[in-house]
């Protein structure tokens, strides 16, 4: 039931799109236009507070399970600070996350348990907000533009604000939504409402009941004290171990000659890990960040094995393509990701959101060497 739960509310955060600010609006408008105003106002964004009514649906349109989301967020001073609470239907408070930019705390009040780690960088929060939501729905919306249906349904007051419903449809089928609807405010391009149509027919609502954009925020918001008796788990030293790497470390750890981009190329790598996990479940994989112009460009993984471990036909949104002549895939979502074989090693790459087109991409990776 927990694990049902935490499903839940984990899908119903992806689908989020939650409260922004921006610039002003126009009588006659494109959906186009929309979008980008509203990725516009959600970059601005640095501080507010809100009150969010999550559902989900069956496919008969029957609610299966319910939330409400109280979220606290504050940016300055160079760190992102957040606190979310959820609650049942009965108003039952269920869990609370709470990042002060230092040390990120998670209570699950049901389970009676609790969970502690360092911060880490903003790209890799382990708790993300809804502004982070509202950038990764939209920005995949405006990057796939050519592959979707965008309309504006009409103009309606959702908790008497004026709003723009705009709704996109995937013309092909996607890992992501089948029909996502959203509601943008007139005056602030903020996102108060939101209905995403997954597959199967079950639906994700979440609509805003409250925004304010200029809260005052104490620091003390942004920790929390656990309950005497609540055990502390230490995410740090619970999860996955991680390794710096060279390449001739990676070569040696592979046992093979690898891909890579050279340093000589447009590309240039950041950082090498190993990440090592304790579960005979996950491959111990190793990660190479790599940036383009001095910005945070591709994540390529690597595993041992030539195995891709999916089958297209089962996944929405995976395309079989053929990459440096061999088999592989691109399995579209919020973001594609390119998938291949090659000799005895497993091939990743998922892009960062300033991403070109991933099939001028694709290309490119006929350009990669060898490491010996």
């Amino acid at each position: 039931m927990i694990k049902k739960r935490i499903a839940f509310i984990i899908m119903a955060g992806v689908l989020s799109i939650t409260a922004l600010t921006g610039c002003g609006s126009k009588n006659s408008i494109l959906p186009e236009t929309i979008v980008a105003n509203a990725i516009e106002a959600e970059n601005n964004l640095k501080s507010y507070y809100s009150e969010a009514r999550v559902r989900a649906y069956d496919k008969d349109n029957k609610i299966t399970n319910g939330a409400t989301e109280k979220e606290w967020q504050d940016i300055s001073n160079g760190k992102m600070k957040i606190r979310r609470e959820y609650y049942s239907d009965n108003n039952e408070l269920e869990s609370v996350s709470t990042s002060d930019g230092d040390t990120v705390i998670t209570y699950d009040n049901r389970a009676g348990k609790a969970s502690i780690m360092k911060n880490i960088d903003e790209s890799d929060m382990p708790i993300n907000s809804g502004r982070q939501y509202n950038k990764i729905i939209l920005q995949y919306i405006k990057e796939n533009i050519e592959n979707h249906d965008i309309s504006i349904i009409g103009e309606e007051k959702i908790n008497g604000m004026n709003t723009y419903h705009i709704r996109a449809v995937p013309k092909e089928e996607s890992i992501m939504f089948l029909e996502q609807d959203m509601w943008i405010n007139k005056k602030n391009w903020s996102v108060i409402k939101t209905i995403g149509v997954l597959t199967g027919g079950t639906k994700i609502e979440e609509e805003y009941v409250k925004i304010d954009f200029s809260p005052k925020l104490p620091d003390e918001i942004f920790t929390q004290k656990i309950p005497e008796g609540v055990k502390i788990e230490n995410i740090e030293e619970a999860g996955p171990k991680t390794k710096t790497m060279t390449l001739k470390e990676v070569r040696d750890f592979l046992g093979n000659p690898f891909l890579y981009f050279p340093e000589l190329s447009s590309y240039k790598i950041k950082n090498i890990k190993l990440i090592q996990y304790e579960s005979e479940e996950l491959y111990n994989e190793i990660t190479m960040d790599y940036e383009k112009d001095g910005k945070p460009y591709f994540e390529m993984r690597l595993r041992k094995g030539n195995k891709v471990n999916f089958n297209d036909s089962k996944i929405p949104g995976a395309k079989e393509i053929t990459i440096r002549g061999q088999k592989g895939y691109i399995l579209k979502g919020v973001k594609s990701v390119i998938l291949w074989p090659e000799e005895d090693i497993s091939y990743s790459i998922i892009p960062h959101e300033n991403f070109e087109k991933i099939e001028d991409f694709i290309k490119e990776l006929n350009e990669m060497e060898m490491f010996n």
